[in-house]
């Protein structure tokens, strides 16, 4: 439970004391979906940073029980990766790609992305490789890059 605390509320820097106890039994009912397995905490914590409202937390709920297929686990996992925004979501996508074991250095993965135009810089005094960069953590940090695929990020 405290991993889950740890992502679910790292955004805002938040107490872990719950007052709202409807929040508390969502919150209870999703890690018990997670069913102790930290791939599956980390990345519906991650997911959940983003979303302050009770109802929000009451859709992922939602959709972790109804619209899973297979085991809540899956469900979770399909849904953290269906909630990535885009750019990132490309970013992941494309290193499916690379077979199991294979051994990438970060900064050629980013090149690989800049080329296939994954990469948009917002401001123009960023680099596209630092905006790569961000987009890498982003992924590490929020979901699929946990070693899912076995890659080995040589950074």
């Amino acid at each position: 439970m405290s991993l889950f605390k740890q992502l679910a509320f790292v955004k805002q820097n938040q107490t872990f004391n719950f007052v709202d106890l409807e929040l508390e039994t969502i919150r209870e009912k999703i890690v018990k979906h997670c069913a102790g397995v930290p791939l599956a905490i980390r990345a519906i914590g991650s997911l959940l940073c983003f979303k302050r409202i009770k109802s929000e937390w009451s859709r992922v709920l939602e959709n972790i029980t109804q619209h899973g297929h297979g085991t809540g686990i899956e469900s979770i996992l399909r849904l953290s990766y269906d909630h990535l925004p885009s750019h990132l979501e490309q970013c992941f996508t494309y290193c499916s790609l690379f077979p199991n074991d294979y051994e990438i250095r970060k900064h050629v993965l980013i090149k690989l992305w800049m080329a296939q135009g994954f990469i948009q810089s917002l401001n123009r005094g960023q680099s596209l490789e630092d905006v790569g960069h961000d987009y890498f953590m982003d992924l590490l940090r929020d979901l699929s890059f946990k070693r899912q695929k076995k890659m080995i990020w040589a950074i």
